[in-house]
């Protein structure tokens, strides 16, 4: 199909359905702004994807976009690490270049949101509750999540990791692995995730800014590497205030070779972590 852009602006107006919402941003060319409606208001039973677009933002014009699904029943994806991937949430960007989110908010289907924070919280749904982000950003080079709101995920708020997690892409491209880079988080509200807030692991040039997170069921922000592989080079924590989490405020890496330059500065803690 084709959509009418005007002034580079990409006006849609999808039916309550991801699958429409996916088709309808597909028909917007790369380099324009795709707007919803605004203050509209979406109920969805699978994520939506944005695979391989360049050049595009996706304005959410205040709308609010709500996963149902839970993760034991959402389709398997390729396996990571040998068991069943639910990668997927509310939003998922798979690679490309340039892309940015804003203006959104995205709300889970943790089912615990609201009560006391507990490590309980994967174990009531083992395997799947830290697949499910509002907003996960895969093997993607320049993101821009800016005015956000993420809410009761199952797992975190923001996700960033390789795409080999989502896809085979690499396979028939010669093996090559991409890494999340130049990742900029602006100005993000998160709460009642049943993971962390932010979780932006293996990746460079990773920036998390002037956002918030409140009631993380692990923690508020974790930048832990899966394989000792894995790069973290030039990540930013700037500026952010965390108000009541489970374990921790912060948790990286030891430095090494593809470990360096984290940057932790001018952070707010309104509260202890739960656990002593």
């Amino acid at each position: 199909g084709s959509a009418t852009v005007i002034n580079g602006i990409c006006d849609i107006n999808p039916a309550n359905s991801h699958t429409v919402i996916i088709a309808e941003i597909d028909n917007c060319p790369d380099g324009t702004t795709v707007r919803f409606p605004q203050n509209a208001s979406y109920t969805l039973i699978d994520t939506i994807y944005v695979r391989d677009r360049n050049n595009l933002v996706i304005d959410g014009n205040g709308s609010t976009f709500t996963i149902t699904t839970q993760g034991n029943t959402k389709p398997d994806l390729p396996a990571v690490f040998g068991q069943a991937g639910k990668n997927g949430g509310n939003w998922m960007i798979l690679r490309g270049t340039n892309i940015t989110l804003k203006n959104m908010t995205a709300i889970g289907s943790f089912p615990l949101a609201g009560q006391t924070r507990s490590l309980g919280a994967e174990s009531a749904e083992p395997g799947y509750a830290e697949w499910m982000a509002n907003f996960g950003i895969y093997g993607t080079d320049g993101a821009h999540l800016e005015d956000l709101t993420g809410k009761k995920p199952w797992g975190d708020t923001i996700t960033t990791g390789p795409d080999t997690y989502v896809d085979n892409f690499n396979k028939s491209h010669g093996g090559k692995i991409n890494y999340a880079q130049n990742v900029f988080v602006k100005r993000v509200h998160s709460e009642e995730t049943s993971r962390m807030c932010f979780a932006l692991t293996s990746g460079n040039n990773m920036w998390l800014e002037d956002s918030s997170c409140k009631s993380g069921w692990y923690g508020g922000s974790d930048e832990e590497l899966d394989q000792i592989t894995q790069p973290m080079i030039g990540l930013h924590i700037l500026r952010n205030t965390f108000d009541s989490f489970n374990l921790f405020g912060f948790n990286v890496p030891v430095p090494g070779p593809n470990i360096r330059d984290i940057d932790i500065r001018n952070n707010v803690f309104l509260t202890h972590p739960d656990q002593p």
